[in-house]
C-alpha cells in the first residue's frame, strides 16, 4: 500500500500514553520505522519537549531517513507551552532555529496552548505582528522555514 505525501504527527504510530497529547515514542520509534515504511508513510513530525538533546533529535532524523527514506519535515516545539509571554515564545523559536541551523525541519509547529494559549483573533494578530517584527523572521526566511500555528 502506498500513500501519497502522507505523514504522521509526532512520529507516533501507536500512542502508548493515551492520556497525553504530546508524546514522541522514545522507546519504540526504532521498531516503528519498518511499520511506517510498510504502510507507506512519507514523513513524520518530530516532537521537541527539551527532554531530548539536539543530538538525539538529529539521530532520530538521520535514522528515519537512513533506514526508511521517511523524512522529518516538521517538529512540534512543545517546549513553547511552558513559556509565559509572546516574546518568550518568539525567543524560543529563534533559539531552536539557531540551534538546529541548516538542519532545522522545514515546518515548526508552534502550539499556542496552555499558559500561552491564544483564544481570540486580536491575540493571534498581535502574535503574528510580533513574529514579523522580531529578528527571528530573518532566520525563518533564510532557512525557508514555515511556522504552523496550533491553537
Amino acid at each position: 500500500m502506498t500513500l501519497s505525501s502522507i505523514g504522521l504527527i509526532q512520529g507516533r504510530l501507536f500512542p502508548k500514553y493515551i492520556d497525553q497529547l504530546q508524546v514522541f515514542p522514545d522507546k519504540t520509534w526504532k521498531k516503528e520505522i519498518n511499520i511506517l515504511r510498510e504502510i507507506g508513510f512519507d514523513y513524520i513530525e518530530l516532537l521537541w519537549d527539551k527532554k531530548k538533546s539536539i543530538k538525539q533529535i538529529w539521530e532520530i532524523q538521520d535514522q528515519f531517513l537512513l533506514h526508511s527514506k521517511i523524512q522529518a519535515h516538521s517538529i512540534c516545539l512543545d517546549s513553547i507551552t511552558f513559556q509565559n509571554s509572546s516574546n518568550s515564545i518568539i525567543n524560543e523559536i529563534d533559539d531552536v532555529i539557531r540551534t538546529f541551523g541548516k538542519k532545522t525541519p522545514s515546518i515548526l509547529v508552534i502550539p499556542l496552548l496552555g499558559k500561552v494559549g491564544i483564544n481570540s483573533f486580536g491575540k493571534l494578530k498581535d502574535f503574528i505582528a510580533n513574529v514579523n517584527m522580531h529578528n527571528v523572521i530573518k532566520s525563518i526566511k533564510e532557512y525557508n522555514i514555515k511556522l504552523a500555528i496550533e491553537i
